[in-house]
């Protein structure tokens, strides 16, 4: 049995392996077993971290240490950012990206919310808002390592779950605020390789999952293998949650692919009988799932914050019509190299895009600063001047605006600075591009 060791001032992280059969067709599920308990050892053996765009480091916070070397920099866990409350539904036009937060529709199935109850105290190091706790979710799906799994909030004495199948990946645990379920995204070198024959994938679902529009059919097929389960372990933390009096509110979350794989986790639940509706969706950097209807649809169903940050071209994408016409030459040639095919590629100047983001979208600017202005087309467009001006094009600077964790070499840093502020302090001089 494999034991991964991760201890804080107040936490030890344990990772049981208790499923580890994987046929090559991955017909089976890998299921990990993490057993927070409250501690006061500062001794670890450091896991072995999965590959990341930047290392992620352990923390230094007054005389607590989380290390690997001596010669490496440290992080802090300190968070106290001041973040917006999940949003109504929201109610837009037909075809536009735009969402304004001050059209709210009436037609709506979400859940009201409920009064709050009394809750204890943050423990500390824990994120000071619910959206900054749930960014830091979303880096646990990739790697369980500071300053990101402390300030998640897991609740000492709980289990979470990890469930892999194939490529895809969710973590879910009990937290401060009940229960979160974080997807994780793609773990490639390259940020945009999952796009290609967007355009075939963007189907009618409705005969198997009574959602209205079109969707992408591979998030879809992503998100339903792991459903089952899921849904296994979600109710037994929602009873275990109802027998110790803890908030029994559920919430989605996850960064490029696992934010496109949250929202559609959220809607299977919504239908699920089984369940509460979900309380919230929280996005960074995701992918477009469907195309106008299905927006429409699902923003009067789930409520949704979807985080965009500057120079970071994958909340456009799959695109728009919009989107594409804003594009130069040269980066229009470069996206359309992705999205078709050698054998599809015959139908690309016929084709008109149609994908578009759900919930209510919240733009990072150049300064890591959640801006006040609207997302409009006109805010678009500039983003993609940006791009074309700031990106060079290059690869490496695509996957370094499109990185959720702490500024660092190749990650620009711009989602945890805005949404996780103070969360992630570099013990040194580490200034935003």
């Amino acid at each position: 049995m494999n034991r991964i060791y991760v201890a804080t001032a107040t936490t030890i992280l344990l990772a049981h392996n208790s499923i580890a059969f994987v046929s090559p067709r991955h017909n089976h599920y890998v299921k990990t077993d993490i057993t927070i308990e409250p501690t006061t050892s500062f001794s670890f053996t450091p896991s072995s971290v999965q590959p990341s765009l930047n290392k992620n480091r352990f923390c230094g916070l007054s005389h607590q240490t989380f290390f690997r070397s001596k010669n490496r920099i440290q992080r802090c866990a300190t968070s106290q950012s001041t973040q917006l409350e999940p949003p109504s539904s929201i109610k837009t036009e037909v075809g536009d990206d735009t969402i304004s937060p001050n059209t709210l529709t009436l037609e709506s199935d979400q859940t009201p919310p409920q009064p709050l109850q009394p809750q204890p105290p943050l423990r500390e190091g824990v994120a000071k808002t619910l959206d900054g706790r749930l960014i830091c979710a979303s880096q646990c799906a990739y790697n369980l390592t500071q300053p990101y799994f402390q300030s998640a909030g897991y609740r000492p004495k709980t289990v979470a779950k990890r469930i892999s199948r194939g490529s895809n990946s969710v973590l879910i645990g009990m937290t401060h605020d009940g229960i979160t379920i974080a997807f994780r995204g793609k773990q490639t070198s390259n940020p945009l390789d999952w796009i290609q024959n967007a355009a075939l994938f963007l189907t009618p679902v409705g005969d198997r999952t009574g959602f209205k529009g079109k969707m992408h059919a591979s998030f879809y097929r992503s998100t339903k293998s792991l459903w089952k389960p899921l849904k296994e372990v979600l109710m037994d933390m929602l009873k275990i949650s109802k027998e110790e009096g803890w908030k029994q509110d559920v919430y989605f979350t996850g960064h490029s692919k696992g934010g496109a794989m949250a929202s559609v986790a959220a809607l299977l639940m919504k239908r699920d009988g089984d369940f509460p509706d979900p309380a919230y969706v929280c996005t960074f950097g995701s992918a477009k799932v469907g195309d106008s209807e299905f927006r429409d649809y699902f923003n009067k169903k789930i409520s949704q914050t979807s985080y965009e940050a500057h120079l970071d071209i994958v909340p456009f994408l799959p695109p728009s019509a919009s989107t594409m016409g804003n594009m130069n030459d040269d980066l229009s040639e470069i996206i359309n190299g992705l999205l078709w095919s050698e054998k599809s590629s015959n139908k690309k100047n016929n084709y008109k895009w149609d994908y578009q983001t759900v919930g209510k979208r919240k733009f990072i600017n150049e300064f890591a600063k959640i801006s006040d202005e609207d997302v409009t087309r006109e805010l678009d467009s500039r983003r993609i001047r940006d791009i074309e001006k700031g990106t060079g094009l290059s690869l490496a600077d695509f996957r370094a605006a499109h990185c959720s964790s702490c500024t660092d070499d190749g990650c620009y840093g711009y989602y945890f600075k805005a949404v996780g502020e103070n969360s992630c302090v570099v013990c040194g001089d580490n200034d935003y591009p």
